[in-house]
């Protein structure tokens, strides 16, 4: 079985893409690099983490130490 790795930089595109989609990317691109903001809305980290989640739900393992998401196999995915 084939695996497929994302990087932390892949699951900010999708959280990033997220926040596009819910007319947030403003305040994303914000909380990422002002702490106060994030602190205050939770932004940028509330993505992050409804990005992983997306991911565990489309069968994806977030593998904790790397924060990378490993797909269990190719199979199914649009384009494939």
């Amino acid at each position: 079985m084939s695996n497929v790795q994302f990087t932390p930089e892949i699951i900010e595109r999708f959280a990033r893409a997220w926040a596009s989609i819910d007319g947030k990317l403003a305040e994303f691109k914000i909380a990422k690099v002002n702490e106060e903001f994030e602190e205050m809305h939770g932004t940028y980290l509330g993505y992050m983490a409804e990005a992983e989640e997306l991911l565990k739900r489309a069968d994806c393992v977030v593998t904790v130490p790397s924060r990378a998401v490993t797909l269990p196999s190719s199979e199914g995915l649009i384009g494939e």
